[in-house]
């Protein structure tokens, strides 16, 4: 199991770093556009592309992590829409470290690039950078994990129902649970997730917990890992099951924590339970096929980096943007449940 998860995390940061060098068409496993998307996608697009073509177009990009396979994700998606119209893209990787955050969105702003895409990893620390953003004219964009609560400027937010997705990941269990005939009065469950300033992951666990508590299934132990990845996961999942050894499944609010627990659970000997992640991207494809966790909730990064990349020009260029949520300027993408039933 040990070997397994080092195959795993090694393949996905090999992912990552190829893709900081070089501008790709590939996509990563679990990221086809879902049914019912199409139309929004080409509303988005309908009047952008004969505009803007011809337009020299250069996109600031500076993401969470390029160790993390959901932003390797992000990042196709921004190249590859970026590379169908011909705009340059100028990659910034924020290496989970809020200095690197501030320090690498001020560099791509004073570079003169004509718009900025970020998907911050301190969102509430975006603040200088949005306002710089504002004082040159340029468009700033912010993908995922959070908005600041609207602290500073910015013309749109592009994110995910998260506490949707954690109601989805509860109701997926539900079944689960009812299928295997267990009594949810009984079924305990635990929730593992970061530090609550990261709205997005922070919120699963609060859908989540809501469906539980619908339900009459008790939650154990909610506890934060210091980090969004696998190692910083399985310590505190180790001490969650020394503590609970009766916990039938754990929801983490990212691929990488669920691999961590799942690597946890191993080690301690206990095979009967089910782990459910969140993304849905590669790493969640990998420990899907070998059985590492039971499923994840699958975002779809990729679409969200190229609906950036289309705002941002829809901005530059004085058109109108429909948001989902207009206080906010908020759009939100869709998810589903990635299971071995339709892992491609």
């Amino acid at each position: 199991m040990k070997r397994m998860l080092t195959i795993i995390l090694a393949a996905a940061l090999i992912t990552g770093c190829a893709a900081c060098g070089s501008k790709t068409n590939e996509t990563a496993p679990g990221t086809d556009t879902p049914q019912g998307t199409e139309e929004s996608t080409s509303a988005a697009e309908t009047g952008t592309e004969e505009e803007t073509a011809d337009q020299n177009i250069t996109i600031g990009l500076s993401l969470y992590s390029m160790d993390i396979s959901y932003f390797v994700a992000m990042q196709h998606g921004v190249e590859d829409y970026c590379a169908k119209m011909g705009y340059e893209v100028i990659v910034h990787d924020e290496k989970m470290d809020e200095t690197e955050m501030v320090s690498g969105c001020t560099n791509l702003l004073n570079q003169g690039v004509d718009a900025l895409l970020v998907s911050p990893f301190k969102p509430e620390a975006l603040g200088p950078a949005a306002t710089l953003a504002e004082e040159k004219g340029i468009p700033f964009i912010i993908l995922d994990i959070g908005n600041g609560d609207g602290a500073y400027p910015y013309d749109a937010f592009i994110v995910s129902d998260n506490i949707g997705g954690g109601r989805l990941a509860g109701e997926y269990l539900v079944e689960q649970l009812k299928e295997a005939g267990r009594d949810l009065a009984s079924a305990k469950t635990a929730v593992i997730t970061i530090d609550p300033s990261n709205v997005s992951n922070h919120s699963r666990g609060i859908g989540f917990a809501e469906i539980m508590e619908e339900n009459g299934i008790s939650v154990e132990s909610s506890i934060y890992a210091k980090e969004a990845t696998a190692d910083a996961a399985y310590p505190v999942a180790t001490s969650m099951l020394v503590a609970n050894p009766d916990i039938c499944a754990v929801f983490c609010s990212n691929d990488e924590e669920a691999v961590g627990a799942s690597q946890a659970a191993a080690d301690l000997n206990i095979d009967d339970i089910i782990i459910i992640g969140f993304d849905g991207q590669e790493t969640a494809a990998d420990a899907l096929q070998n059985d590492l966790i039971t499923a994840s909730v699958r975002q779809y990064p990729s679409e969200m980096g190229a609906l950036g990349v289309q705002l941002a020009v829809k901005t530059l260029n004085g058109e109108n943007i429909e948001f989902d949520d207009p206080e906010t300027k908020t759009l939100y993408s869709p998810l589903d449940i990635l299971d071995k039933s339709n892992l491609e």
